[in-house]
């Protein structure tokens, strides 16, 4: 972050301009991800969602579109960056009762809403929406490294 206002007749929030391309362009591209950027990936989908539930914030609009990456053309090193938290909020501690049972069961969620499940549903979905995401680069990601397939989605 650069600059804000909060106050005033006109807020503002002013970031760093990053340049990349969505992981929605990128899936549209086809199957172009490396085995070492998949698990890259899912290594900082762990570490952005670690991030988002020891700071109580919930983005509550984790999506391929709002997940840019940047990828070194020299040694094809992915950075992801979760941009866009127009629609986050922040918690006081033990606001919801349940939340680690949610953030660390995204099955349940799924279970609660089925097929008809949607993530505003529900007030913490980053865990489901990173959930969905991770399935959308590669539905093997859980054969491919359960070990930190494991850690990102405990069941």
């Amino acid at each position: 972050m650069i600059a804000f206002e909060m106050e005033g007749p006109y807020p503002f929030v002013a970031m760093e301009l990053l340049q990349g391309i969505t992981l929605e362009q990128l899936l549209m591209q086809g199957p172009s991800l490396t085995y070492n950027q998949k698990w890259e990936l899912l290594r900082q989908m762990l570490e952005i969602l670690t991030i988002l539930h020891k700071t109580n914030v919930i983005h509550r609009d984790v999506r391929p579109g709002n997940m840019l990456i940047q990828i070194d053309g020299v040694g094809n090193s992915v950075k992801l960056f979760l941009i866009d938290f127009a629609f986050s909020v922040g918690l006081w501690p033990n606001h919801l009762p349940d939340l680690p049972y949610l953030l660390t069961h995204p099955q349940y969620l799924v279970d609660l809403g089925g097929a008809n499940y949607k993530p505003d549903q529900l007030k913490w979905d980053d865990a489901y929406s990173f959930y969905r995401s991770a399935l959308m680069i590669d539905s093997n990601y859980e054969n491919l490294f359960p070990e930190l397939w494991n850690q990102l989605f405990p069941l």
